[in-house]
C-alpha cells in the first residue's frame, strides 16, 4: 500500500504528498540506470520517468517508461491513469502494466487495468490485470530484466 492510498477506495494525496511521492520514485529509479524525468507545465498532475538500463554510457539493454496522470478531486490528487511499460532491447519483447481507457474492454471509456505483453517475435496482446503502484511495477519489470528472463506472456489471461 502506498502513502495516501487505501485498498478498496482512493483517498488520494495532497499536493505535498504527490510531490514527495514523485521524489521517492525518482530517487528509487535513478539507482537502476539513466533516468530522465518529464513533467508538463500545463498538467501539474502528469509525470513521466524514462529509464535506460544499464545507462551511464553503456549500451541500452532495456527501456522503462513510467507515466502517471493524476486528477484533482477536492484537495487531493488521485491517480486517473498510468502506463508502466518496459522494452527488452536484447532479447526483444515488451511488457507493461496499464490503466487507461480501453474502449474495446469498456465502451464507456473508463480506465481498465490491463497488461500489454508482446514476446520476442510474437504478437502483442492485452491481458487482465489489477492495480499496481509505480514502484511495484518497476520491481516486477526490472527484476525480469536483471534476471535475464525472456518476456513470456504464458500464464496471463487474455482480455478478449
Amino acid at each position: 500500500m502506498t502513502v495516501g492510498m487505501t485498498v478498496g477506495r482512493t483517498v488520494g494525496r495532497t499536493a505535498q504528498q504527490l510531490h514527495s511521492w514523485w521524489l521517492t520514485v525518482e530517487q528509487r529509479l535513478a539507482v537502476d540506470g539513466e533516468l530522465t524525468v518529464t513533467d508538463d507545465p500545463a498538467d501539474p498532475g502528469y509525470r513521466r520517468f524514462d529509464l535506460e538500463a544499464p545507462g551511464h554510457g553503456l549500451a541500452t539493454e532495456a527501456s522503462f517508461r513510467y507515466e502517471e496522470w493524476h486528477e484533482r478531486r477536492r484537495s487531493r490528487w488521485v491517480v486517473a491513469a498510468y502506463v508502466y511499460h518496459s522494452v527488452d532491447r536484447l532479447m526483444g519483447g515488451e511488457l507493461g502494466y496499464h490503466w487507461h481507457p480501453l474502449h474495446r474492454a469498456d465502451p464507456a471509456g473508463r480506465p481498465v487495468y490491463h497488461v500489454v505483453c508482446r514476446p520476442s517475435g510474437g504478437e502483442s496482446g492485452h491481458y487482465r490485470s489489477y492495480h499496481v503502484s509505480q514502484l511495484e511495477a518497476h520491481e516486477a519489470l526490472y527484476r525480469r530484466y536483471a534476471a535475464g528472463e525472456r518476456i513470456d506472456c504464458s500464464g496471463l489471461h487474455p482480455m478478449w
